[in-house]
């Protein structure tokens, strides 16, 4: 667990995902955008020629957000496009503008086609993260070196079909390791569901965000990548992509050895399913000797007896 934020480095797709965070993202930001600029169909192929693939990521991922019932707290940040005044974000309106949106191969092929506002929405989901990061897909065989980095104790697990880096702007990658010089680094991995990366991919693992804290407080990540997939169930990806339709992601994230990071026992990280289950059996087993017949008989005859009664 650790209660400050780490640095997603990959983003993998087990279809696995593994994915980068910035440690100078503590904060959301709302990458505001001029919501009257206009784009032009050449902007857009530009981003597509850089990384076909990557650009599917990022907008599949967005779609997620946008699809969720949580869209409220997943979809940040929200296109300027789309907000009215300060407050009230139009997401049938976005949802409406999105629908139009063909699969990014045929907008490679005929920019100029697709719909004007449409095409600004594109381009405001590939040009988000620009002046932070860029995404960047890497053959599947990356992944080993991802293990071995990571110092993971479990090899046996599903490999990712596809895998993405994260690469930082020189400034962030400056603040970063300076902030971890007098520590060190780990590589660790932290599950979530599809529709939470856009929001990972451009803020971070923020603590505000995490609803489900066994331990306490924080930010989870293990060594281990078949205790996170347990956290990443497979969820639908955007039907026009050129990924598969359905995935989990996990992210490999680096993380600061910062002594407010707080292990778990390595047993209880590894074995926490059959536990839960073991306790819960047993439970089980005592509620119905309590209230079984012949129980009742014993108390009723030796109760009167025992000292504490």
């Amino acid at each position: 667990r650790v209660g400050q934020p780490p640095r997603p480095v990959w983003y993998a797709a087990i279809l696995c995902g593994s994915l980068a965070m910035s440690a100078a993202a503590t904060e959301e930001d709302e990458f505001c955008v001029d919501s009257e600029s206009t784009v032009s169909p050449q902007q857009v192929l530009g981003l597509l020629q850089r990384d076909l693939l990557a650009a599917d990521c990022l907008t599949t991922i967005f779609w997620a957000a946008m699809s969720s019932f949580r869209h409220d707290t997943v979809l940040r940040p929200f296109p300027p496009l789309f907000l009215q005044g300060a407050e009230h974000k139009d997401i049938e309106k976005l949802r409406a503008v999105f629908h139009k949106l063909p699969p990014l191969d045929r907008v490679a092929e005929a920019p100029h086609a697709v719909d004007p506002t449409t095409l600004r929405l594109l381009h405001w989901i590939l040009s988000s993260g620009q002046g932070r990061f860029t995404l960047q897909y890497r053959p599947p065989a990356t992944f080993h070196d991802i293990i071995g980095q990571a110092q993971s104790s479990t090899h046996s697990v599903v490999k990712p079909q596809c895998t993405f880096e994260l690469e930082y702007v020189p400034e962030l990658e400056s603040r970063f390791h300076t902030a971890a010089a007098p520590y060190g680094t780990l590589l660790a991995y932290h599950g979530s569901q599809v529709e939470n990366f856009h929001s990972i991919t451009h803020n971070g693992l923020l603590n505000s965000f995490n609803k489900t804290s066994a331990f306490g407080e924080g930010t989870y990540l293990s060594t281990d990548l078949g205790v996170c997939l347990n956290w990443s169930p497979l969820g639908s990806l955007w039907p026009r992509s050129m990924l598969p339709h359905s995935a989990s992601c996990v992210a490999v994230c680096e993380v600061i050895k910062h002594p407010s990071i707080i292990p778990s026992p390595s047993w209880l990280r590894r074995y926490w399913f059959v536990v839960g289950v073991a306790l819960y059996l047993v439970f089980l087993v005592l509620l119905g000797v309590v209230n079984s017949r012949a129980f009742r008989q014993l108390y009723s005859k030796y109760a009167p007896e025992w000292p504490w009664r």
